[in-house]
């Protein structure tokens, strides 16, 4: 009878190890579209990132000359790689008010729109880069990481969401989309600033089979000139970011 008990207790002992390796090992998000050389390391080994390939808790994400890497969270949160970029997701927690993510950006150029992360938690939305802590509370922004600056900005935010620049030194909050800030290695940040056309191009685009985002603009409508009116006004155009 002890020695049944003692197999029962082994065979309960091994299931709850094995539901835990699988818990531990639970993939927080699915690769959704890649362009060129694109990575994903976890414990140490490398494998092809390809359309549904699973992304985990401490992977890291890499993306070669050319490359493109696009990921969607279980939360909805999207994020996307530009090419020779590197990331580590350090933590990644979707469980109501607990809820919680770190995006740790190495190096290259980086997109994300928020998912419902930010609704549970707003505090929870988090990257970090070598020189800058960045808050998001619910946002479409980007973050260009080099060795000597910092660039992040944001593309568009909701109502009353902010974006939020934290150093050792300093700490700067955009609050209206189409706007960057620049970070130095002294930790200081500069003023918010629009968006040039340059940098733009390089952030990367939420379009599949799309490298680089460019701000298209809608169909241009036909302009009727009134007779006598050598001087029309002209119809002003929005970007649509894609």
């Amino acid at each position: 009878m002890r020695t049944q008990i003692q197999r029962a207790l082994a065979l309960a002992l091994l299931m709850l190890l094995a539901a835990a390796t699988v818990a531990t090992a639970a993939s927080v998000g699915t690769v959704d579209d890649t362009e060129g050389p694109a990575t994903i390391t976890r414990k140490g080994t490398s494998v092809t990132a390809e359309t549904g390939t699973p992304v985990m808790e401490n992977d890291v994400l890499a993306t070669g000359p050319k490359g493109r890497l696009s990921v969607m969270f279980e939360d909805k949160t999207r994020l996307v790689l530009g090419e020779s970029s590197k990331m580590t997701i350090d933590q990644y927690v979707y469980s109501g008010k607990k809820s919680g993510l770190l995006f740790d950006l190495s190096q290259g150029m980086f997109r994300t729109v928020t998912g419902k992360i930010v609704e549970a938690n707003p505090e929870g939305f988090n990257m970090r880069t070598p020189l800058a802590t960045v808050g998001i509370r619910g946002s479409d922004v980007f973050a260009h990481v080099e060795s000597e600056r910092n660039r992040v900005g944001a593309l568009s935010l909701g109502q009353g969401h902010v974006l939020q620049l934290r150093t050792g030194e300093a700490s700067q909050d955009i609050g209206e989309g189409g706007l960057y800030s620049r970070i130095g290695p002294d930790g200081s940040i500069g003023a918010p600033k629009p968006i040039p056309p340059l940098l733009m191009q390089m952030i990367p685009s939420l379009s599949k089979g799309k490298r680089h985002l460019k701000p298209e603009l809608p169909n241009t409508p036909k302009v009727v000139v009134p007779k006598g009116n050598s001087n029309p006004r002209q119809p002003v155009h929005r970007p649509v970011y894609q």
